[in-house]
């Protein structure tokens, strides 16, 4: 029997609409995605909402950032 990789499937990270809600639906329908933010444009950490872009369950884990310059 062919083991596949803890986590053979990515989510891509998509602007408004991998939020923590969505990353969280997608964990109870999979333990084995690894999970991406929504890709977050530098200064909306500085200058936004960084809850709304860091916050995380952790039940998400593993979960990846990416960030834009």
């Amino acid at each position: 029997m062919n083991k596949s990789p803890p986590h053979s499937v990515c989510l891509a990270p998509m602007l408004k609409i991998t939020d923590r809600h969505f990353r969280y639906l997608m964990r109870l329908m999979s333990r084995h995605m690894f999970l991406y933010t929504e890709m977050i444009a530098a200064p909306a950490l500085i200058h936004g909402d960084t809850k709304r872009f860091l916050e995380f369950s952790d039940l998400e884990h593993p979960v990846a950032i990416q960030l834009g310059g």
